[in-house]
């Protein structure tokens, strides 16, 4: 049987991985590869993205974790301003520049979450969700309802 790798699960990670494909296609694009140096700083901003991710879920220690997302968090910002430094400067379109900033923030949203979650540790009210609460100490509520919840 084949183990899966929970990175695979991250959505910040999944989104970072296509984010990086489609700026690797589009640093292949003529009107960009005419520009070397921009679509190297695409692809290589779309690599650290994502490797970033990836090597803090690797982490056990973290302290290392939370500084690597933040890192990635770093990552998507600079992304940003490359790709808005390009759109101003006529280098990318528009349409195509709008689409990835709205990536790149939607990944330091995603990224900010996860950096929240892991400072917060394990929930032990009801603040976040009954999905989140530790079951109760006496086996289960009376009326069998798995979420714990009493009227």
């Amino acid at each position: 049987m084949e183990t899966r790798n929970p990175l695979r699960d991250l959505a910040a990670w999944q989104k970072a991985v296509t984010l990086h494909a489609d700026l690797i296609r589009l640093g292949l694009q003529p009107q960009v590869a005419r520009h070397p140096w921009l679509a190297e700083q695409l692809r290589e901003g779309g690599r650290r993205l994502a490797g970033a991710i990836a090597e803090g879920q690797d982490h056990v220690d973290d302290t290392n974790n939370d500084l690597l997302l933040a890192a990635a968090k770093g990552d998507a910002l600079a992304l940003l301003t490359l790709v808005e430094a390009a759109r101003q400067a006529g280098l990318l379109e528009a349409p195509a520049a709008a689409a990835l900033e709205r990536r790149c923030e939607e990944l330091q949203r995603l990224l900010a979450g996860l950096i929240r979650r892991r400072r917060e540790g394990p929930v032990s009210g009801g603040s976040r969700g009954p999905w989140r609460r530790p079951p109760p100490s006496d086996g289960g509520s009376p009326e069998g309802d798995p979420w714990g919840s009493r009227s």
